[in-house]
């Protein structure tokens, strides 16, 4: 849960810092880098998150079927 809400509270500044810093150019072309490298990050951290949770899944029901 904790993975999750960090993954998407980087994704959310990664989308505010892209979209503020409009005005100057240099500033533009940096906060837009920078956006992209915080929304990846926060997708990384998602799809961790995800992976984690399916394979205990799969693990639990392999492990206790019936």
């Amino acid at each position: 849960m904790a993975n999750s809400i960090e993954g998407y509270l980087w994704i959310a500044i990664g989308f505010f810092l892209a979209i503020i810093y409009g005005g100057n150019l240099l500033l533009q072309l940096l906060a837009v880098c920078f956006g992209f490298y915080l929304i990846f990050k926060g997708l990384r951290i998602l799809s961790l998150d995800r992976s984690m949770y399916n394979y205990s899944q799969d693990f639990f029901n392999d492990r206790f079927k019936r």
